[in-house]
């Protein structure tokens, strides 16, 4: 799976970039109801983290889709998995 077409928000999204670093990533909404997209990459053991703002708007739709697509694959970032559990 490397392609999204919807959004679970405050799940963990488990993903791989360039098959050698572990990534993970999830969705969430700040107090203007902006949507985030939250990135930790770990290289080496190192954790780097990306926050990037999605939308302004309250709701997805489909070109703001298309945006977080064009971020998982520009960055050659393959999900692998999505967590069952929610994260608070």
């Amino acid at each position: 799976m490397s392609k999204l077409y919807k959004v679970a928000y405050n799940q963990l999204y488990i993903a791989k970039a360039n098959k050698t670093h572990d990534v993970d990533f999830k969705f969430t909404k700040d107090e203007n109801e902006y949507t985030h997209m939250i990135i930790n990459t770990y290289i080496d053991g190192t954790e780097h983290t990306k926050d990037i703002v999605i939308t302004r708007e309250p709701v997805l739709d489909d070109f703001d889709l298309e945006g977080i697509n064009e971020i998982l694959k520009t960055n050659n970032i393959k999900i692998k998995r999505l967590e069952e559990k929610v994260i608070e």
